[in-house]
């Protein structure tokens, strides 16, 4: 993960920018605010453990989130072995786990998605607590724990727990044990968002199943009722990729295929011999649902794209993985002298390979990775002296600010949190990048406002309309 999040000084992704506004807010207020007006302030993880972390390792805030939270993250696959080692033994377990981190989901878009990295640490470490199979009650009072744990650090994860364990416990009999875990975080999640998120997330969570269900019969088959990236998965577009992306998208097949033959062999399994289906593999196989749900279901991957939705369900789903290598192995032993685990391990290491980006630079295809092909990804990187007119900006308290591309206006809610302008309006001053498309953006400004600078250097500007009370100016700074 630290590839990609130590290529810059300071932070990259989307959802980042807000959290580190939200717990930045925290810090200078001495308090947390629960009425802001978003739903990402209600996740504890951001407006109260990044603080409390800075306090008490003196690390700036924006290491805490760039550094320390990657090394919280990468507990996960920790806990995705601990939890299947006993159904699949040590190198089975390996498996699934690896599956989760070769994911490129899991070192670029997370990297941007720091109240979700502690979400999804607390609910393994909840699963993993309450399925005790020496039913000690300590785990159990842990479970519970880390259950609430999960429902206070992210909405939309706990969401799609919430949607796993109902399809298990409704389904599977060995499941229903844990029907009272499923009650608590219920009642605990809506109690929470309705307090501190005013339930917008209960309105966004009605509103999508009211869009999934009416529109069901007219869109089901309509080309925009589902995300590009599952077209591709399920086939459609990849003649016009090149050829190492083409290789990339067989690898993804292959992977999906492995996991969909363990899945059919254990169904067949279960159906012949009538034994009841255990409980870390009942969540494997609501978790394959769920991902059913986002090809059938039109607009169900709305709220969370897709790939962060696989992301999610590969928690589950690698323990699929390693039972489809294991069937293939008895299926080709006659002929492979070969370890059980070999040919799957030998698939996962050229799937990182490509989903790290370094295959593309062998093959001489454009890297899918800013520390691998920076020219490409330039919008995404912030200087420091871009990050320091914003921060004077902010100082100075100008409060109407527009950003014209999405990129500034991310670099903005670092500062402006929501109050970030997309288009000029009144009395506004516009913020304008020095790097991407900085003439088109100057020209446009040229046609719709008359400006002078009121702050400047090499890498940002800052535009404001001119007042009758001040004079004309420009104001340089030293943007160390």
């Amino acid at each position: 993960m630290l590839h990609r999040a130590l290529i810059t000084n300071n932070l990259l992704g989307y959802d980042i920018h807000l959290e580190y506004y939200i717990a930045k807010l925290t810090m200078t207020q001495g308090c947390w605010d629960p009425f802001f007006p978003t739903a990402v302030n209600s996740c504890i993880s951001l407006t109260i453990l990044p603080p409390i972390l800075a306090y008490c390792t003196k690390i700036e805030l924006v290491w805490v989130l760039k550094l320390i939270y990657p090394f919280i993250f990468a507990n996960v696959p920790v806990v995705i072995f601990k939890l299947y080692k006993k159904r699949l033994g040590v190198k089975g377990a390996a498996l699934a786990s690896f599956l989760f981190i070769v994911q490129f989901v899991f070192f670029s878009e997370m990297l941007g998605l720091a109240r979700q990295q502690v979400a999804e640490l607390m609910a393994m470490l909840s699963l993993y607590y309450a399925i005790d199979q020496y039913e000690r009650l300590t785990n159990r009072i842990l479970g519970v724990l880390f259950l609430f744990a999960t429902a206070l650090s992210h909405y939309g994860l706990t969401l799609i727990l919430l949607l796993i364990v109902s399809l298990a416990v409704l389904l599977f009999r060995e499941a229903r044990r844990y029907k009272v875990f499923l009650l608590i975080l219920l009642v605990f999640t809506l109690a929470w968002q309705s307090y501190t998120a005013g339930g917008t997330v209960v309105d966004s969570v009605v509103g999508l199943l009211k869009r999934s269900y009416t529109s069901a019969y007219y869109d089901f088959f309509g080309g925009g009722a589902r995300e590009d990236s599952i077209y591709l998965a399920l086939g459609g577009g990849a003649e016009q990729l090149s050829l190492p992306r083409k290789a990339y998208w067989l690898l993804q097949q292959t992977v999906q295929g492995v996991i969909v033959l363990g899945f059919v062999s254990r169904a067949v399994y279960f159906y012949r011999t009538k034994a009841r289906v255990p409980v870390e593999e009942a969540l494997a196989m609501t978790g394959l649902t769920t991902l059913l749900f986002c090809i059938v279901v039109p607009y169900f991957a709305d709220g969370l794209n897709v790939t962060r939705i696989y992301h999610i369900s590969l928690l589950f789903v690698g323990y699929y993985f390693a039972v489809g290598s294991a069937f293939l192995h008895k299926i080709a032993g006659a002929y492979l002298r070969v370890d059980k685990f070999l040919i799957a391990r030998m698939i996962l290491m050229f799937y990182f390979f490509f989903s790290s980006g370094y295959a593309y630079v062998v093959l001489g295809d454009r890297p899918s990775s800013i520390a691998l092909n920076y020219q490409e990804y330039e919008d995404a990187y912030y200087y420091d002296n871009e990050i320091a007119a914003v921060a004077w900006a902010s100082q100075r308290q100008i409060k109407e600010i527009t950003g014209f591309t999405k990129y500034s206006r991310l670099l903005l809610g670092e500062f402006y949190g929501l109050e970030v302008n997309e288009e000029i309006r009144g009395p506004t001053c516009l913020f304008v990048r020095e790097r991407g498309d900085r003439a088109e953006i100057e020209q446009k400004i040229e046609q719709k406002i008359e400006q002078r600078p009121v702050i400047y250097d090499s890498g940002a500007k800052i535009y404001g309309r001119k007042t009758e009370e001040a004079d004309e100016e420009t104001q340089s700074f030293d943007s160390g």
